[in-house]
């Protein structure tokens, strides 16, 4: 997929999301004076379903799809990690930017291939939607969903042949969100609030690569996230 179209849609849709949010954030800001700026972290774990991978190569006349298992291979370096940026406003609403890690290797590699796994990074960069709940004063349920676009880096060899190795834009990505999110009780540092957050997510991604010598190679993912990370709450003109 030619990224610059990912990125146009991705750009229409992020327009429309605003569009949606534009009545809600008006009357956010003037009604109320309370909003919060979060930084957080996030480590853990993910587990990408089998998926049937296409592969199609100008060397050779026909390839029929295959089935491969995937294995995230969470804990070795480098490990499972993300980052995010959330703007919460007093409606409980939040509009997130969110970069995650995580990875899949061919196990076992299926017939032909010497090396086809995104261990340097089955990386999303998603723009979310989010609403959360306050259960007591110091836990959170949060829960929402957002789209991105894939860059994961490439690693493939196939029979022999040109080695790709290298970074991509390759398709849009989905996810749905589950979370809580704890109030550490600790006096405030600095004028912020630290929170300990662990959240589910599922995600789908479309990958579609192109590697070196006209090959093409393409899947549909599907992938369990569990992570644990701490937030950083800054609060915004707060009365």
């Amino acid at each position: 997929m030619n990224a610059a179209r990912v990125f146009s849609c991705l750009c229409c849709v992020f327009c429309c999301l605003c569009t949606f949010h534009s009545s809600a954030l008006s009357n956010a800001l003037i009604a109320k004076p309370n909003h919060q700026l979060r930084l957080g972290s996030a480590f853990g774990y993910s587990k990408t379903f089998d998926s049937v991978v296409r592969y199609s190569d100008p060397r050779y006349a026909s390839i029929e799809p295959f089935s491969v298992s995937w294995n995230g291979e969470s804990f070795k370096d480098p490990i499972y990690y993300g980052y995010d940026i959330t703007y919460w406003m007093p409606n409980q609403l939040g509009l997130m930017l969110e970069f995650t890690h995580a990875k899949i290797k061919a196990e076992p590699l299926p017939d032909g291939f010497s090396l086809l796994e995104m261990t340097d990074g089955l990386n999303y960069l998603t723009f979310n939607a989010l609403h959360r709940k306050e259960l007591w004063n110091w836990l959170y349920l949060e829960y929402g969903g957002g789209l991105g676009i894939s860059i994961p880096h490439v690693e493939v060899i196939y029979r022999g042949g040109p080695r790709t190795f290298e970074y991509q834009a390759t398709g849009p990505v989905f996810q749905a969100i589950l979370g809580l999110e704890f109030k550490i009780p600790t006096n405030h540092f600095w004028g912020k609030i630290w929170h300990f957050r662990t959240n589910y997510k599922l995600s789908y991604s479309y990958e579609q690569a192109r590697l070196n010598g006209g090959a093409r190679l393409s899947t549909h993912l599907f992938t369990n996230h569990i992570s644990f990370g701490l937030v950083l709450s800054f609060d915004l003109n707060s009365n």
